[in-house]
């Protein structure tokens, strides 16, 4: 399998390092659609 080298890649590491994230939670009362069909393909 190759390997990925670019220019910057330590600051790169760093700045994603150091980029804010949350998790996300699901909020059942603010999805739409039927709660039975949630997670399938769409169609009938």
């Amino acid at each position: 399998m190759p390997t990925l080298h670019w220019l910057t890649r330590d600051e790169d590491i760093g700045a994603a390092a150091r980029a804010p994230y949350r998790l996300l939670e699901e909020a059942p009362e603010l999805s739409a659609g039927d709660a039975g069909r949630r997670g399938r393909e769409s169609g009938p």
